[in-house]
């Protein structure tokens, strides 16, 4: 019998890409203030907000996959975005 152990050895490859124009903006899932247990994304650049969600969503979940795809909307109409 015999026995692999590759749990000790870290999936992740370093980071050696170069940084995308996308990466200068992130977004942040928060706590809705307004609905109980409701969650709301922006994108920002650094501190500086650009978008807000116009709808809270029902989990966080949703909230990081709709903020996600807002970014990358964004981006592309971001002057010099390639």
């Amino acid at each position: 019998m015999e026995l692999h152990f590759n749990l000790a050895v870290s999936p992740i490859r370093p980071h050696n890409r170069k940084m995308a124009e996308t990466d200068r903006f992130t977004y942040r899932v928060l706590p809705d203030l307004l609905g109980v247990r409701r969650f709301r994304w922006t994108v920002c650049e650094g501190e500086q907000i650009h978008l807000r969600s116009p709808c809270s969503y029902a989990t966080r979940r949703e909230a990081e996959i709709e903020g996600g795809k807002a970014v990358l909307r964004f981006a592309k109409t971001w002057p010099g975005y390639k």
